[in-house]
């Protein structure tokens, strides 16, 4: 199945091709006063303007966007090592605590789904997956702790508990596009705009519209980039699972 951000970065392709060929088939329709030197020097005024606005803007959600994915890649890879460190804590607790280990690696399988694999799952799974590791907190905090070694394991195991739900419950909201549709709209107006004007002033041969087709390639290419990184865990680049398969055979060990 093709993806949706392919689709529409080769929709972007073949529109600002058609601002090419409509620009080239009537060029030469437009009075000859209209194509002086002076006009063209006025044409390109107002695309330079264009141009930098939408180069600004381009720039701008290209940026917006690699932020974004970077954090949730962060944020994956600090949640793996809380699992970890959870695990570990657990493990250090001793037999007392080895039913709550498997409970923290379905929590972590649960996370998983939530995340890589959100459109399979139903609502209501996901509110399980919630309870779930609301169990798993509850759990820790019934521990009969005898010791002051296992009252300390158990309050840094909660304390993690908690930051570890902060973060799943932060990851999933964040997995939520951010790019808002008008933006897009707007910058796809502006180059429509861009490429017709250039096809107008360009000479009328076949080596100016392959520059202006490699152009829209590259503008097409951006574009697929914004939407790809917009879908960190389900897109063609998405986060590596890695991470979460490190902790969870640390869990299991």
């Amino acid at each position: 199945m093709i993806p949706l951000s392919a689709v529409i970065a080769l929709v972007v392709f073949l529109i600002l091709c058609g601002a090419v060929g409509l620009a080239a088939s009537i060029r030469h329709r437009v009075p000859e006063h209209h194509r002086n030197s002076d006009t063209k020097d006025s044409i390109k005024t107002a695309m330079g303007l264009i141009a930098t606005m939408a180069a600004l803007l381009l720039g701008l959600l290209v940026a917006s966007a690699k932020g974004a994915y970077d954090t949730n890649a962060g944020e994956v890879t600090r949640m793996a090592g809380k699992f970890a460190f959870l695990g570990r804590l657990l493990v250090d607790y001793g037999p007392k605590a080895a039913p709550l280990r498997e409970q923290l690696a379905l929590v972590l399988g649960h996370t998983e789904e939530g995340l890589w694999r959100r459109e399979t799952i139903s609502p209501a799974e996901v509110e399980e997956h919630f309870r779930t590791g609301n169990r798993l907190y509850s759990s820790i905090l019934q521990l009969p702790a005898d010791t002051d070694v296992e009252k300390n394991l158990r309050t840094q195991a909660a304390s993690e508990a908690i930051q570890l739900g902060e973060l799943r419950s932060l990851l999933i909201v964040q997995a939520v596009p951010s790019v808002a549709p008008p933006l897009l709209v707007v910058v796809v107006a502006w180059l429509f705009i861009i490429f017709f004007a250039f096809t107008f002033l360009a000479p009328p041969n076949a080596t100016a519209h392959a520059a202006l087709a490699l152009s829209a390639v590259a503008v097409a290419g951006a574009i697929f980039l914004v939407l790809e990184l917009e879908q960190p865990f389900s897109g063609l680049l998405q986060i590596s699972p890695e991470p979460m398969e490190i902790a969870r055979r640390q869990i299991e060990k």
